[in-house]
């Protein structure tokens, strides 16, 4: 079973740091999993929002900003891939989310020679249009996966590396068998952001591995 901290160790420390991140291995993750979109100046910067409004108070977009000036308003807190990639070793997964287009190239080019790497998107185009050939990641949601027999159309015909599919979501039998469907065509099955032990208790067998905060809790229960 597969863990990855969920922007880092976030139940514990700042989402999305290199504190995050380092502590989350430390802590025995397998990986961590990292929101990107492009600086002003055109530096992949890690962060899940589009602005600096929640975690440091400033009413600024990512991409407004150069990555001195969002260093600076962060108090050094905010860091880029490339700071990830140097302080993470490639027997690490890093699970890159591309929160916008833009990022999704630099991101890639970053990444070229690692071995270990996940990409994932709501946008399932840009999925197949940009990443052939690298091990990338549906992510679903009750938007952006259509008719369900369109989807399992499209996950058979583009055979994505893994599919990552909210928790709740296996509240439903018919999700349960058709992952258990794909993990048989070699389809692997992520979930997020699961916290809870006893739903993972119920389905652990279902599924390859799991984005959780709760970092040390779940390296220690698998």
């Amino acid at each position: 079973m597969i863990v990855l901290g969920h922007r880092g160790y976030s139940a514990k420390y700042l989402e999305n740091t290199l504190e995050a991140f380092i502590k989350a291995i430390e802590y025995g993750a397998d990986g961590v999993e990292l929101d990107v979109r492009l600086s002003k100046d055109g530096k992949v910067v890690v962060s899940h929002d589009e602005d600096l409004k929640r975690l440091f108070g400033k009413n600024l977009k990512v991409k407004d900003a150069t990555l001195d000036e969002l260093k600076e308003l962060s108090d050094g807190k905010i860091t880029t891939l490339e700071e990830v990639y140097e302080h993470i070793s490639d027997d690490k997964i890093v699970n890159v989310e591309i929160k916008e287009r833009e990022a999704a190239r630099p991101a890639l080019e970053l990444s070229k020679g690692r071995k270990n790497e996940i990409f994932s998107s709501f946008d399932l185009d840009l999925l197949d249009e940009e990443f052939k050939g690298t091990r990338y990641g549906y992510l679903i949601d009750e938007e952006n996966y259509g008719d369900i027999q369109s989807f399992v159309d499209r996950v058979e015909r583009e055979r994505p590396y893994s599919l990552h599919i909210p928790y709740q979501a296996f509240e439903s039998e018919f999700v349960v068998e058709l992952c258990d469907r794909f993990r048989e065509k070699g389809i692997r099955i992520f979930v997020w952001t699961l916290n809870d032990p006893e739903i993972f208790q119920r389905i652990k067998a279902h599924i390859d591995g799991i984005i959780t905060d709760e970092v040390e809790l779940f390296s220690k229960m698998r």
